[in-house]
């Protein structure tokens, strides 16, 4: 078993070598078992190899089947420097009408990758704030919010 652990690990870093020109920017930021409370951000400071880049620009949701809802509001604030700051309300669907996720999952935990902005060109300055604006305190069922950037 811990062979099989070695070599999935070593399959997992070498795929990462392979896409860090493609991927240059990826992270995750974990929501807590408490849930995620309407005033809490997130905050994404993207730090790129270039000075500039140009791609797409991804959300992952990391949630399981105890998520109540079939979408999920957020607010997205995109600070490129310190005088332009742009802010988007996104609505991502979680489900079908007849309630089967959508995204990747294994035993009740569920990944949805979602396109946020396409063709846009980031700095390596840019901070990215994300934070939920469901009509409860605290949101349930979420583990993890991540943000990647995809360079075209």
């Amino acid at each position: 078993m811990r062979l099989l652990h070695l070599v999935i690990g070593i399959m997992c870093v070498a795929a990462t070598a392979c896409m860090s020109d493609r991927y240059p920017y990826t992270s995750f930021t974990p929501l807590g078992p408490d849930g995620w409370a309407y005033g809490d951000t997130v905050t994404f400071d993207v730090l790129l190899p270039d000075s500039t880049a140009h791609g797409d620009l991804l959300l992952d949701v990391t949630h399981d089947n105890s998520y109540p809802y079939s979408n999920l509001w957020l607010e997205i604030t995109h600070h490129a420097d310190s005088a332009t700051s742009v802010r988007d309300t996104v609505e991502i669907t979680m489900c079908d009408p007849v309630g089967k996720w959508y995204g990747r999952g294994i035993e009740g935990l569920y990944q949805l990758e979602t396109p946020l902005k396409e063709g846009i060109r980031l700095t390596d300055s840019t901070s990215i704030i994300i934070r939920h604006i469901m009509r409860v305190d605290t949101l349930r069922g979420l583990s993890r919010i991540g943000l990647t950037f995809r360079s075209l």
